[in-house]
């Protein structure tokens, strides 16, 4: 999904709310941004939580069996990595790539890519907060 529920329902929100009122240009330029928004979720963004998702598929210790996924042990090791520095270190180091496979245009560690997909996270809970307003710059409520 790239997005969680909660961001779903949101954006779903604003535009049950957009389409509610006689649609004028500027309910259509606000719908246009919020899918242009959702589209480029959709392409790109990978939030740093579902890397490690993905990395607890793919990177596996000695008592898990390879063939079978079980979400409760995986929760288990995603919450010791993020807790253990040595583990967030290797995870650190890597190149995005190796990690994600599928994000081979970014040159940067996982850190890097973190902390750029954060910020764009926020970008995007503020633009969903302050409903794709015009004051957009001006919306007090960001989500961390």
């Amino acid at each position: 999904m790239k997005c969680d529920l909660e961001y779903l329902k949101e954006h779903t929100a604003l535009i049950d709310e957009l389409l509610s009122k006689q649609i004028g240009l500027d309910e259509l330029t606000r719908i246009k941004a919020a899918n242009d928004q959702m589209k480029q979720r959709l392409d790109w963004v990978v939030i740093p939580d579902q890397a490690y998702k993905l990395a607890s598929i793919v990177y596996f210790d000695a008592t898990e069996n390879p063939e079978e996924y079980e979400i409760g042990y995986a929760q288990d090791k995603i919450k010791r990595w993020k807790e253990n520095d040595d583990v967030q270190s290797f995870f650190l180091q890597q190149p995005v790539s190796k990690l994600m496979p599928f994000l081979n245009g970014f040159d940067g560690n996982f850190l890097s890519y973190s902390n750029l997909i954060e910020r764009i996270n926020r970008e995007h809970w503020r633009n969903l907060y302050s409903r794709f307003s015009e004051n957009l710059g001006k919306a007090d409520i960001v989500r961390e």
